[in-house]
């Protein structure tokens, strides 16, 4: 249930190439993305990290060790629902935008609230969009949708909103994520 180590490296090495200001991440579990990607946003200069998990318990524990890695000033863990909560994160900081999404919660629910991401303005122009686990059935909705008008997963095409490429890679356990 975290991205671990080999997974976590691609994303940390994304964010070093982008330098995103706010990253948010749908899909907390108990914190170890925040922290390991929160750290590395916060080095490369970044405002702010937040992390959404709708699990309470969850997400009281991701606080926790938030605090113990001293980034309680840099990580904020938004509990509840995360459409509901994207909605409110929408109403109550309408000038922040997200550089970079990191999309790793239940995969039926990554169409849907990327959606509520582009509706409500959420996404910064040029925001890089990142989810795991879209191999499985449940997410094809969502990869129908960011691979809408792609011929070639070798070519970048434009969407209508942003940029969309496939990219896999395969771990020292032989897995391709």
């Amino acid at each position: 249930m975290t991205i671990g180590q080999e997974r976590g490296t691609i994303i940390t090495d994304l964010i070093s190439k982008t330098q995103p200001k706010v990253m948010a991440e749908l899909g907390g579990y108990i914190g170890y993305s925040a922290i390991k990607f929160g750290s590395a946003v916060r080095n490369e200069g970044g405002r702010c990290y937040y992390s959404f998990e709708q699990n309470a318990e969850w997400a009281s524990v991701a606080s926790k060790l938030i605090e113990l890695a001293e980034l309680q000033d840099f990580v904020t863990i938004i509990p509840g629902p995360s459409s509901e909560s994207l909605l409110a994160f929408g109403s109550q900081r309408p000038d922040q935008r997200i550089d970079m999404l990191f999309i790793d919660h239940a995969e039926a629910l990554y169409r849907k609230d990327l959606g509520i991401c582009e509706q409500r303005g959420l996404l910064a122009p040029g925001a890089y969009v990142v989810a795991d686990n879209v191999s499985g059935s449940c997410a094809q909705d969502y990869v129908a949708w960011v691979m809408r008008n792609k011929s070639d997963v070798s070519t970048k095409t434009h969407n209508g909103i942003y940029d969309s490429y496939m990219s896999s890679h395969e771990l020292p356990n032989g897995e391709t994520v």
